[in-house]
């Protein structure tokens, strides 16, 4: 009997690391929405502790968190390491996190004037979420594949994307004619 009241002891308090976890995370994104930046780091910090202590994997959703605030202070080598640190933890199967730290990269290589990388990096990401079947997300990838190479004046890849965005959209029925 003891041994079930310890286990029950301890998954409580899992659970309540858990929530724990996501308040800090969630204050972290309130104050950065504020442009508290120096705040949001300090919840960030705090989830991305909890999580890592007990091995939970919405530690990435936190990690990109602290990626955007990284960017938005332009610290794009903090950032970066941020990435690295994304890249040993990211479950390989989980498409939806794989895009949002590949599109990290991309923000990155943008800031970076990488201008090589950050189309492969695009064109990787739009090509694994339409493979993957996530129609509304390739749709999205697409208009920002067109919005950059409109960016770079490549005006046949710009209209070949911007119009294959644009046909998922209304195939998904989001647009109309």
């Amino acid at each position: 009997m003891k041994i079930i009241n310890n286990q029950k002891t301890l998954l409580y308090k899992l659970e309540e690391e858990k929530n724990i976890s996501a308040i800090e995370n969630n204050l972290g994104k309130l104050f950065f929405e504020f442009d508290n930046i120096e705040e949001a780091f300090r919840h960030y910090n705090v989830a991305k502790e909890i999580r890592m202590r007990n091995n939970d994997t919405n530690v990435i959703e936190t990690l990109i968190n602290i990626c955007e605030g990284y960017i938005k202070i332009k610290e794009i080598d903090k950032c970066e390491e941020v990435l690295e640190e994304i890249k040993t933890l990211i479950d390989g199967t989980d498409v939806e996190q794989i895009i949002e730290q590949n599109l990290l990269w991309y923000r990155v290589y943008t800031i970076k004037e990488m201008a090589d990388e950050a189309e492969l990096v695009l064109l990787e990401t739009f090509n694994l979420a339409k493979v993957n079947g996530l129609e509304k997300r390739a749709a999205e990838l697409a208009i920002l594949l067109g919005r950059y190479y409109i960016g770079i004046k490549k005006d046949y890849e710009a209209a070949k994307y911007l119009d294959e965005g644009v046909k998922i959209f209304r195939n998904l029925g989001i647009l109309n004619n």
